[in-house]
């Protein structure tokens, strides 16, 4: 039993870890798309914020 226990270890910690990064990267939702179809645009401010998501989703330090 601690043949099994001690070879099957590895396994269990790669899961583990494998478990962890899938629950990071389901933390970030995907950033809705800038809509700029209104008659007037996108202002400033709208457009930093969806540039700011997607960085932040991308990895993106900047």
């Amino acid at each position: 039993m601690q043949e099994f226990v001690r070879g099957s270890f590895p396994l269990i910690a790669v899961a583990i870890l494998l478990l962890g990064l899938k629950q990071n990267l389901n933390a970030d939702e995907v950033p809705p798309p800038l809509d700029c179809t209104a008659e007037d645009g996108a202002d400033a401010e709208s457009v930093r914020s969806a540039q700011t998501a997607w960085a932040k989703y991308l990895g993106e330090d900047g």
